[in-house]
């Protein structure tokens, strides 16, 4: 039938689109939404006590405020340099308290950074500044003598999207380089801190909405698009009768968006194939092929997928994305001695996408139901599709894509 054959169409054409949200690219916003400026001075406030465990006990401080200079926020990296990390607590003169005495503790600069090799939501904090060469973070105690703690490579911790950035650190733990026997041998640090502009004194965010990157970067607005089936597109009633198979496709778009909480793609073209005879897909009417054309079908279509929406969603509707939402409509173009069955579908269709690390894939699992307009008792009245398809950035299908 030719609208069903058009629906798997549809279906390639969906996953084609939203290429999986892929590795960890973060933004630091400000306000909500708003990339924050390079070179913007920032400060963080923690949140509890810092708490340093070691092997003679633990000492507790109450207020942490690291402050730096954002260097990088280029919509898939964030770095900033931080200049000082003063830590204070409630003893005598800020001195935080526990363990063997009243203490000073401070940081050496450092630079905390989240980056597409690291995993969704992480950071990193290394010693030396973001443009100098990766140390060990070393931390200074006086107790009222120096004891002088070193962390080899980066201290981990992860992030929270979407509301204040609040970073905790995944219990790092350092080892002492020099000081007296009062000096604990080693110890563990237990922090979590917000982000804040130093202006305003107003919270930052980290993005949660999508981005689709190639090799590790953002990819730019209008970068051309090709999409390719994983498996087969199928097409059933409701009743879970076979309407139609496909086993290959390829759909081609254009990249509108990518601003780190929306991707939105126009969908341009579609064809498909299958393994019926002369590679034609199976369908109750025999083996056919199809392609879509933008009379019948109402191309371009604009895929979607935005921090509004639920984790992992991507929607798809008529119309391209600068224009206003209108019906989707299916329907065959060259199906030969098979009757004519139109769909139309006037609310959005929904699918779910993969993250990093695996490929880019979009897929529909019983989510598309294409109403038949008009009706004929040779056309199913219903349809839904299953299928899946992955995105790729070049016409050989060798460079996979991905949506943090």
């Amino acid at each position: 039938m030719p609208s069903r054959i058009f629906l798997a169409c549809l279906a390639i054409f969906v996953v084609l689109s939203g290429s999986a949200r892929a590795t960890n690219t973060p933004e630091l916003t400000y306000p909500t939404g708003t990339r924050l400026a390079t070179e913007s001075t920032v400060k963080g406030s923690s949140i509890g006590e810092i708490k340093f465990t070691g092997s003679n006990g633990t000492v507790s401080c109450t207020a942490a405020a690291p402050t730096g200079t954002l260097t990088k926020n280029n919509g898939s990296e964030v770095e900033v340099s931080l200049n000082s990390f003063s830590i204070t607590g409630t003893g005598g003169d800020g001195r935080c308290t526990g363990a063997s005495s009243q203490t000073y503790v401070s940081f050496l600069k450092s630079c905390l950074r989240s980056t597409p090799e690291m995993t969704e939501d992480e950071f990193q904090i290394r010693g030396a500044g973001c443009s100098e060469g990766s140390s060990a973070i070393t931390v200074n105690f006086t107790t009222p003598g120096e004891c002088v703690y070193e962390h080899t490579g980066a201290i981990t911790g992860s992030y929270v999207t979407g509301s204040d950035a609040v970073l905790t650190a995944n219990s790092p733990s350092f080892s002492k380089v020099s000081g007296g026997f009062l000096c604990a041998t080693a110890f563990k640090l237990d922090t979590s801190f917000t982000f804040e502009t130093s202006e305003s004194g107003n919270p930052l965010s980290f993005s949660e909405g999508p981005t689709l990157t190639a090799s590790g970067a953002k990819l730019g607005t209008g970068a051309a698009l090709k999409g390719h089936t994983v498996g087969e597109i199928t097409l059933t009633d409701l009743s879970g009768n076979s309407l139609l198979r496909c086993s290959s496709g390829a759909t081609t778009g254009t990249l509108q968006k990518n601003n780190g909480t929306e991707v939105e793609v126009n969908i341009e073209s579609a064809a498909y194939s299958g393994t019926g005879t002369e590679e034609g897909c199976t369908s109750s009417f025999g083996a056919t092929h199809w392609t879509f054309g933008s009379s019948t079908n109402g191309l371009p279509w604009c895929l979607r997928a935005t921090s509004a929406m639920t984790s992992d969603e991507f929607q798809i509707r008529g119309n391209s994305c600068s224009g206003e939402s209108r019906p989707i409509r299916i329907s065959a173009d060259t199906l030969v001695g098979a009757p004519v069955c139109s769909y139309e579908r006037k609310a959005p269709i929904a699918g779910t996408y993969k993250t990093h690390p695996e490929d880019a894939i979009l897929s529909l699992e019983h989510a598309v139901l294409l109403e038949k307009e008009p009706r004929s008792p040779a056309c199913a009245d219903e349809t839904q599709m299953d299928g899946s398809l992955t995105l790729e950035r070049d016409e050989a299908g060798t460079n996979p894509m991905y949506i943090s």
